[in-house]
């Protein structure tokens, strides 16, 4: 039964840390004086899913937190694409000797990073958590 409470922990405590600094973020701009805020927080609530998702027992625990990694990716990715212009400004601003163009084609990169991982282990997750036999007693023995 601790297990299930720690998945609960876990998984809760991922989007709180969301609903947390989202604001938090946002009013105080602390992105302009410390631009690496969105990937320590979108780092932070995928470490949270990915310890979620080791604490999981039951199939629907499985695909929660799935769906879970699907939306943050797909947010964190929306993110970034809308704020894109004002995170190359600052990147450029804070190394002189970054161009725009790298800048965005870096940016490019991260979005295309963080889809590939969050879309793995959520198919991953996915597929366990949808495979019925791998929670029939029977089949593991």
């Amino acid at each position: 039964m601790r297990s299930l409470r720690n998945f609960w922990l876990f998984f809760i405590g991922s989007w709180i840390v969301y609903f947390f600094l989202l604001p938090l973020v946002s009013a105080l701009k602390i992105y302009e004086i410390f631009p690496a805020i969105g990937f320590i927080g979108y780092g932070l609530m995928i470490l949270l899913n990915l310890i979620a998702i080791s604490e999981c027992q039951k199939r629907y625990d499985y695909i929660l937190v799935s769906i879970s990694l699907i939306a943050i990716g797909a947010v964190a990715s929306t993110d970034m694409i809308i704020n894109k212009s004002t995170m190359i400004s600052i990147w450029v601003e804070q190394w002189p000797s970054l161009t725009t163009e790298l800048a965005s084609d870096y940016v490019q990169i991260l979005i295309i990073l963080l889809n590939i991982f969050t879309g793995s282990i959520a198919a991953q997750g996915l597929f366990h958590g949808l495979n019925k036999r791998a929670f029939n007693k029977n089949y593991c023995d």
